[in-house]
């Protein structure tokens, strides 16, 4: 009983000092932080919407192959989600409270005040799909999925071939699972873009995050011409010449293009 009680308390231990770490790399490279003044001079302010006129708005914009950005409500929103997902590895509240610190205030915030820490591709039908721990998988916009204070649609400038053929990867990975995620790329993906420099470390090509998942299924395009798609994190995708904003909900309500 001891010795479980002991490796508790180590793993405990462990835990607050990723925390700590976690921390102190939000200072030392996020600051300043880049993406701080949105670029709201494209976008017409339609103002504070509830949750059934946000919903609303959103389809009206959305077309398949557009890419959603998102950002959770609140801890235990995202929690009670993730304990919703038959197969992940952050159930434990612990893992998912080191989890969740680490994108909310590392990945999150180095984007600046409306950062955003998990993209999805959109496949119609109200229909996202995305990578995350569990793999490729899809989710079903509901009226839960619009509670967050931060939502954005991003229109791929693209052919309109290479957008059907994103949404037909996105189909192939789901059903065959080749694609795995990985955290510790992710913290690669982070350092590339808050740094610009490119660590030695090697990437998978089958070993992703959300946005170097996103950057996959577009092949057929690159959203920064200095980066293989594997670097790609969410902010690449969001400044890329090749997307453009067409609905922004954050704190202060909703833009449209």
């Amino acid at each position: 009983m001891e010795s479980f009680f002991n490796k508790k308390i180590s793993h405990f231990i462990v835990l607050i000092s990723f925390l700590i770490l976690i921390l102190l790399l939000d200072f030392i490279f996020f600051y300043p932080k880049f993406g701080e003044t949105p670029e709201y001079e494209n976008l017409r302010y339609v103002g504070y919407k509830n949750i059934t006129e946000t919903e609303t708005l959103f389809f009206n914009n959305l077309k398949p192959g557009d890419i959603v950005a998102y950002r959770p409500v609140s801890f235990l929103e995202s929690y009670s989600y993730i304990l919703e997902k038959e197969e992940s590895g952050l159930k434990n509240i612990f893992v998912f409270f080191f989890y969740y610190n680490l994108f909310d205030k590392v990945l999150a915030n180095s984007m600046g005040e409306d950062g955003y820490w998990h993209v999805y591709i959109y496949m119609g039908n109200k229909t996202l799909n995305s990578l995350d721990f569990s793999g490729s998988s899809t989710e079903i916009m509901d009226h839960n999925f619009f509670k967050t204070k931060y939502l954005k649609i991003l229109r791929v400038n693209t052919k309109q071939e290479y957008k059907k053929e994103a949404i037909k990867q996105a189909e192939i990975h789901k059903n065959i699972q080749d694609i795995s995620y990985s955290l510790k790329n992710g913290l690669i993906v982070v350092f590339a873009r808050s740094t610009g420099i490119i660590p030695s470390f090697r990437i998978e090509e089958d070993k992703l995050v959300c946005s170097s998942y996103i950057a996959l299924l577009y092949k057929d395009i690159t959203f920064n011409p200095y980066k293989n798609f594997n670097y790609i994190s969410p902010a690449d995708i969001e400044d890329s010449k090749l997307t453009e904003t067409i609905l922004l909900k954050n704190e202060r309500g909703i833009y449209i293009k």
